[in-house]
């Protein structure tokens, strides 16, 4: 790209060291011509972008990685919400036959017995 190129325009600007300090470090990692100015062209790229609202903008202690949270939001009409069924009723306990009746199929007589009383 030459100054007198029609399909390209020039853009120059002043930054205060201070209030762009992160800026200038950053652009130092690149040696003055092709590489610092591609790199000032992916700069000014990604911030129109941001202010385009055409890429995301995070705050400095956040990653993209964590804010990047896909929510699957359903805009069709809520269907109605089946009960679940029923839980079935605990089983009622078998009957306890009485102990009397017990030792009567058994053919004992519980007063023939003597606990505990020594002969």
């Amino acid at each position: 790209m030459s100054d007198n190129d029609d399909s390209s325009f020039r853009v120059q600007a002043r930054f205060n060291r201070v209030e762009y300090a992160d800026l200038e470090e950053d652009l130092n990692r690149f040696p003055p011509g092709a590489d610092r100015s591609g790199r000032i062209r992916l700069l000014m790229r990604l911030g129109l972008e941001v202010s385009k609202g055409r890429m995301p903008s995070f705050p400095a202690d956040e990653h993209a990685h964590q804010s990047a949270q896909v929510v699957d939001i359903h805009r069709g009409p809520r269907k109605k919400s089946e009960a679940p069924a029923p839980v079935a009723a605990l089983p009622e306990p078998a009957p306890q036959p009485d102990p009397v009746d017990v030792l009567d199929s058994l053919g004992l007589d519980p007063t023939s017995f003597r606990f505990g009383i020594p002969s």
